[in-house]
C-alpha cells in the first residue's frame, strides 16, 4: 500500500473520508480496512461493508476471504439493496411484513400502477403510468411520502399523483412485494418508529464501510446516518468527480458534506492512479477541473506518458463507426490486443446501432452491456412467475402472468372472481385456486384446479429435490417448448435454450442458508444490474453507456458522439448542475482507458430527421499537448442532403474545436447551439440553410420543430 492508502486503513478511531480518485486503488484499501479491523479485534460479523452492484460485493468478499482465511457467509458484505433485504426478512416478524416476500421488477411496477390508476379512472392519456412511476421513485430515494409529495409537487395532478402513489403503496402491502426503492425506505421509516430495534442493529456493528458513496441517494445517507448512531466509526469511500447517477436519485452534497457531518472526520485523497497513462490522466484532470462544484484532487501516476488522447473527427455517425472499427482492428495488430481489450462508450443507447451493423458486417464479435437482461427476458419471466407464485401466494401480478401463460382458456372475468374471491375471504390465491368450486363451476373450475395441480406438484418436487426440479416440473407440465414454438417460432429453440439456462442456474445457485432456498433465489436475480451479468473474459468488442462503464476499464477506450447537443445532452444547459455531472460523466469515460483513448465525433449526424454536429464543447477542454487530431481527407457522404451541407473545418486543432456550421459562412449560429425567441423561448437550432440571401434555422423548442428566419433569433447566452 501507498502512504494514502495505509492513512485510510489505519484510521479506525473515528469517522473517515477516503477521497477515492478512479484508478487510485480504492477496493484495495477498503479490504485491507477490513483486514486490519480483524487485526485489532473486531470480529469479521461485526463489520458492515456496503457497495453499489453485485459484482462489486462479490469481489470484495473474495478478498476479503483470501486475505483473512475465513468463509464470506458471515460477513456482511453486500449492496445496499441486498444488505436491507437481509435486514427486513430478520425483521420481517416485528415489522409485520412477510419474510417470502416478492421483489418487484419495473414491470411488475407499471403494472401495479395501472391498476391503481384504473381504479381512479384515470387514463394514460392524462398521466403516463412510467411517469408516475418514476414521480414516486424519486420520491422514495428521497424518503417522501405520499402526503409530503402532495405538498411538494404544484400543479392540478399533486393531489392526483399522491394519491396514486398512496394506492400504489397499498396494493405493494396487499401483494406482498416491495420495489427496489421499498427495500431502502422501510428499513428507514422502521427504524424510525421503532428505536429499541434500531439500537439493536447500531450495537451489531462496530464498524460501517460504505464505497462509492458519491452515489447514495436521501434514503441511503439517512440509512447510513442511523446505523452509525452516536459512535461515527465509519469509513466512507468515494469520488465527487464521479458523481454521475443524479438522474436515478443520487446525491452528491452526502459526500460534499461528510465533513460538517462528522466533525472529527479524517480525510484521506488517494490521488496516485494505477490504471491509466500520465497522457490519459492529463485529459481527464483538466477536463474536471471545469467543474467548480468539488472537492480538489489531482490524479497522477508512475506510468509512463504513453500514446496522446486521438481526437477523431468524422463525416457521419456511419463514418465515425466505420472509422472506428478499422482503428480498432488495426490496434490488434499492432499492440497485440484482444477483442474483449476494447470498449466502445456512448451517451445514450440509440448509438450502438451503426456500430453493431459495422461490427456485424465485418465479423467481429461484440457484447452489449445494458441490453436486454437475461432475467428480463419474457421466457425467463413467464417461468419465474409460477416460481414467484410458489414462494409469495399473495403475488397478484405473478398469479395472473402465471395463469395466463401458456393460455388456458380462462379469461378476464374467471381471473378477477379469483381476485375477489381473495380479497373477500383474506387467503391468497394458492388457497382460492383450491377452492376454487365455491364461486366457479364446471370446465372453469377444473381449470382452476388443474393450474393449481400444477404448483402443487412443483411444490413437492422442489421440497424434494431442490429449486431446479421445482422449476422443470412446471416447464414440462405446461409443455412451455410447445407454447414457445406456436407463439414463437421463429426463434423458439433459442428461448427454449435460455429456460434449460434458467435451470441450469438454479441447480448451480448456492444458498447462503439464511433465507428459503426459492426466496433467496429469486432475491438475487431481482437485485441483478447490467454490470453483474457482464463477463469481461469473453473475447468479444463491449459496448454500452459511459453510465454503465464506471467501475470498468480497458487497455482501449473509444468515448464516440462528443457532439454539440449529444453529449453535454441540450437539456444540460436548462438544470443547475447537469453541466457538471455530464463533464463527470466525459471524465468517467476518459478514465476508463488503461492505455489507448480515442475520442470521436461527427460533423454531421441525422437525429430525429434532421442533422446536428459539431465538436463538443468537452473537446475544447482537453489540452492540445496531450491530444493528435486525426482528420480524413474526405469526409464520406451518406445522403443526399448531406451532399448539399458543405462540411467546413481547418486542420488546426486549435481552431477545430470552436464551432463548425453545417450549412456556410452566412449562418450566425452553429448546430447545437441554443437561441432564445420571444414567442417560442429557448430552442436548439439542429440545421440551418440559406435562400435569397437569408438564413433559415430549423430549432426545437418545447413545443416541437419551427423553421425561422436567423434575425427573428438570439443567442440564449446574451
Amino acid at each position: 500500500m501507498n502512504d494514502a492508502q495505509r492513512a485510510a486503513v489505519e484510521h479506525i478511531d473515528g469517522p473517515t473520508l477516503v477521497l477515492a480518485g478512479a484508478g487510485s486503488g480504492k477496493t484495495r484499501a477498503l479490504t485491507h480496512k477490513i483486514a486490519y479491523l480483524v487485526s485489532r479485534g473486531v470480529k469479521p460479523w461485526r463489520i458492515l461493508a456496503v457497495t453499489f452492484t453485485n459484482k462489486a460485493a462479490r469481489e470484495m468478499a473474495t478478498r476479503v476471504q483470501t486475505h483473512l482465511n475465513i468463509p464470506v457467509e458471515g460477513l456482511w458484505i453486500g449492496t445496499f439493496h441486498g444488505i436491507c433485504v437481509r435486514i427486513i426478512r430478520r425483521e420481517a416478524e416485528r415489522w409485520g411484513f412477510k419474510r417470502d416476500f416478492t421483489i418487484y421488477d419495473r414491470d411488475d411496477q407499471l403494472s401495479t400502477i395501472k391498476k391503481a390508476m384504473k381504479e381512479f379512472g384515470i387514463d394514460k392519456e392524462r398521466l403516463n403510468p412510467a411517469h408516475a412511476l418514476h414521480t414516486i421513485g424519486r420520491a422514495k430515494n428521497e424518503f417522501t411520502s405520499p402526503e409530503d409529495l402532495e405538498n411538494k409537487l404544484n400543479g392540478p395532478d399533486a393531489k392526483l399523483k399522491a394519491d396514486i402513489y398512496r394506492r400504489y403503496n397499498e396494493l405493494l402491502k396487499k401483494a406482498g412485494a416491495f420495489d427496489f426503492d421499498d427495500l431502502l425506505m422501510k428499513p428507514v421509516e422502521k427504524f424510525g418508529r421503532h428505536p429499541d430495534i434500531l439500537g439493536e442493529w447500531q450495537r451489531r456493528f462496530d464498524h460501517i464501510l460504505v464505497d462509492e458513496y458519491q452515489d447514495t441517494n436521501h434514503t441511503q445517507y439517512l440509512l447510513m446516518k442511523m446505523l452509525c448512531g452516536d459512535y461515527g466509526h465509519v469509513t466512507v469511500v468515494g469520488d465527487d468527480d464521479q458523481s454521475i447517477y443524479s438522474w436515478r436519485g443520487a446525491d452528491i452534497t452526502n459526500i460534499l458534506r461528510f465533513e460538517s457531518d462528522f466533525k472529527d472526520a479524517k480525510t484521506v485523497r488517494l490521488e496516485q492512479n494505477y490504471r491509466s497513462t500520465g497522457t490519459i490522466l492529463r485529459a481527464a484532470n483538466s477536463v474536471v477541473a471545469h467543474n467548480t462544484n468539488r472537492m480538489s484532487k489531482k490524479l497522477w501516476t508512475e506510468i509512463a506518458d504513453g500514446d496522446p488522447v486521438e481526437i477523431l473527427e468524422c463525416g457521419s455517425e456511419r463514418d465515425e463507426a466505420e472509422r472506428i472499427v478499422s482503428s480498432l482492428k488495426n490496434e490488434m495488430k499492432e499492440y497485440g490486443f484482444s477483442r474483449k481489450d476494447f470498449a466502445i462508450l456512448y451517451r445514450t443507447n440509440a448509438q450502438s446501432r451503426a456500430f453493431e451493423d459495422v461490427l456485424r458486417r465485418r465479423g467481429i464479435p461484440y457484447v452489449i452491456v445494458g441490453g436486454l437482461r437475461f432475467y428480463e427476458r419474457k421466457e425467463i419471466k413467464d417461468i419465474l412467475a409460477y416460481l414467484r407464485l410458489l414462494a409469495n401466494p399473495d403475488d397478484e401480478v405473478a398469479f395472473v402472468r402465471a395463469i395466463t401463460t401458456p393460455k388456458r382458456k380462462i379469461g378476464d372475468r374467471t381471473i378477477e372472481r379469483v381476485s375477489q374471491f381473495v380479497r373477500e375471504n383474506g387467503i391468497t390465491f394458492i388457497d382460492a385456486l383450491n377452492r376454487a368450486g365455491e364461486y366457479a363451476s364446471g370446465i372453469t373450475a377444473t381449470r382452476l384446479k388443474e393450474f393449481s395441480g400444477i404448483l402443487k406438484a412443483a411444490a413437492e418436487k422442489g421440497a424434494m429435490s431442490g429449486i431446479d426440479a421445482a422449476c422443470e416440473e412446471i416447464v414440462e407440465a405446461i409443455d412451455y417448448k410447445a407454447y414457445l414454438e406456436k407463439e414463437h417460432p421463429e426463434n423458439a429453440d433459442e428461448r427454449f435454450d435460455n429456460v434449460r439456462e434458467l435451470i441450469t442456474a438454479m441447480n448451480e445457485y448456492e444458498n447462503p442458508g439464511e433465507d428459503d432456498g426459492l426466496s433467496a433465489f429469486l432475491a438475487e436475480v431481482s437485485l441483478m444490474s447490467d454490470v453483474d451479468s457482464w463477463e469481461g473474459e469473453v473475447d468479444r468488442v463491449t459496448l454500452m453507456t459511459l453510465h454503465s462503464a464506471k467501475g470498468l476499464e480497458f487497455p482501449s477506450v473509444f468515448i464516440v458522439g462528443v457532439e454539440k447537443g449529444l453529449f453535454p445532452l441540450s437539456r444540460a444547459f436548462d438544470e443547475e448542475g447537469q453541466l457538471e455531472e455530464e463533464r463527470r460523466l466525459f471524465y468517467v469515460g476518459i478514465t476508463r482507458a488503461e492505455q489507448r483513448l480515442h475520442v470521436s465525433y461527427a460533423a454531421s449526424r441525422e437525429r430525429y430527421g434532421t442533422y446536428s454536429g459539431g465538436a463538443s464543447m468537452f473537446i475544447k477542454e482537453i489540452p492540445g499537448d496531450t491530444c493528435r487530431l486525426i482528420v480524413p481527407e474526405v469526409h464520406p457522404r451518406v445522403s443526399v442532403t448531406e451532399r448539399r451541407k458543405p462540411i467546413r473545418r481547418t486542420m488546426e486543432f486549435e481552431d477545430y474545436s470552436q464551432d463548425i456550421p453545417d450549412s456556410d459562412d452566412l449562418s450566425p449560429f452553429s448546430i447545437g447551439s441554443y437561441v432564445s425567441h420571444p414567442k417560442f423561448g429557448r430552442g436548439e437550432v439542429t440545421a440551418s440553410s440559406s435562400s435569397g440571401g437569408d438564413v433559415f434555422l430549423t430549432i426545437r423548442f418545447v413545443g416541437g420543430m419551427k423553421k425561422i428566419k436567423s434575425s427573428f433569433v438570439r443567442n440564449a447566452q446574451e
